[in-house]
């Protein structure tokens, strides 16, 4: 089938207009923000084996961000990709174990923000990267940094706070 320049830019609108809607699904951004996010830290240890609780930083004025640090399986340059740049990607419906499973919690920072930041360590490499919404609403993932480490696996997820005393 041969696809004309003006249904190929409708496909386009609707898939933007799709996870614009998928992004903003929650009715309570800063509860969704804490739960969802806590939520995938827990279950990164569950995943993990790892009996220690995550990290959880609110914002200050001093630490204008709120942040969820784990210390899990950690993800991999393209684990933060397949993860985060697209919708309905999940890697936690192979267990009852773990809660979430439709690949859309992770963007839910984009519903307070137009920017965030990941940053996850697997297996000796740090790999940061920086998720921001488009002007059509699309959520896009840009990596800033790769490099080796010697930290432990995990993610931690950076969102500025809009008025540095909650998210």
């Amino acid at each position: 089938m041969v696809w004309t320049i003006v249904e190929v830019l409708k496909i386009a609108e609707g898939q933007a207009h799709l996870m614009s809607l998928m992004t903003d699904l929650y009715s309570d951004q800063t509860l969704a923000i804490i739960r969802e996010y806590s939520t995938n830290a827990y279950d990164a240890h569950v995943m993990a084996g790892n009996a220690d609780p995550i990290e959880v930083t609110t914002p200050t004025s001093l630490n204008p961000y709120f942040i969820v640090r784990d210390y899990g399986v950690g993800l991999s340059v393209k684990d933060l990709t397949d993860m985060f740049s697209l919708y309905g990607a999940s890697d936690k419906r192979v267990s009852d174990d773990v809660n979430g499973m439709f690949g859309l919690g992770g963007k839910c920072a984009l519903t307070y923000t137009s920017q965030f930041m990941l940053t996850g360590v697997k297996n000796g490499i740090k790999t940061q990267v920086v998720v921001t919404r488009n002007e059509d609403g699309k959520g896009v993932m840009e990596v800033v940094d790769t490099r080796s480490t010697t930290e432990r696996n995990g993610v931690e997820i950076r969102i500025p706070s809009k008025d540095h005393s909650s998210i």
